[in-house]
């Protein structure tokens, strides 16, 4: 579950399964390795109308770290990217995503939607290379198929421009086709390719 980068990102979404948790790993030639993955770049134009959420969100609180690293292992579990992490991992990368020096974490712009008390699905959006970057997308397997992943997306997308972005990007693997079929619905345009290493165990 590595968080987005530039050059690599582990995930995006499956109706809000996800991107990213920790250890990102560099670019390496493509012929040196096998077991390699591509991820597609996709910028949302903001300044395009945009569909309101159906489900209410709210910014995340910092006492709810555990609660998103719970969301993070659940919504990850299984999926095409699942390295197998812990729960220690995902504190570790909600703590990281939280409190950054190179991507600063956007709060105002970043929503969880709670159900039945469940934190359900999040939306985590951070500053990258002077841009918004959706970092993590993700919902609880138990309240898939509800919408959940688009209204929180859709949360941060109006958000942001009501700060007056025109974009926000995200990442997503090539063969995450549930995720990519959301996405180009929600308007977002695929605008480059990157190839990483896939995780060990994950061919």
């Amino acid at each position: 579950m590595r968080r987005a980068t530039a050059l690599s990102t582990d995930r995006m979404m499956q109706d809000g399964a996800a991107v990213p948790m920790c250890r990102a790993k560099p670019l390496v030639d493509a012929s040196t390795s096998s077991a390699m993955k591509n991820r597609y770049v996709m910028q949302l134009d903001l300044r395009a109308r945009l569909a309101q959420p159906a489900h209410a969100a709210h910014n995340p609180r910092p006492e709810e770290r555990e609660r998103l690293a719970h969301l993070m292992l659940a919504a990850y579990r299984g999926a095409a990217d699942d390295e197998g992490e812990t729960i220690a991992e995902a504190l570790q990368e909600v703590d990281s995503v939280l409190v950054s020096a190179d991507r600063p974490f956007i709060p105002d712009a970043s929503f969880v939607i709670e159900v039945d008390a469940t934190l359900a699905s999040a939306s985590l959006v951070s500053l990258f290379r002077g841009a918004p970057l959706v970092t993590h997308i993700m919902t609880h397997p138990r309240y898939k198929r509800r919408g959940l992943g688009i209204s929180a997306l859709l949360s941060s997308a109006n958000a942001l421009r009501e700060q007056g972005w025109s974009s926000v990007s995200l990442y997503v693997t090539d063969s995450n086709e549930p995720a990519l079929a959301l996405y180009r619905k929600l308007g977002f345009q695929t605008t480059s390719t990157v190839t990483v290493p896939a995780a060990a165990g994950s061919e």
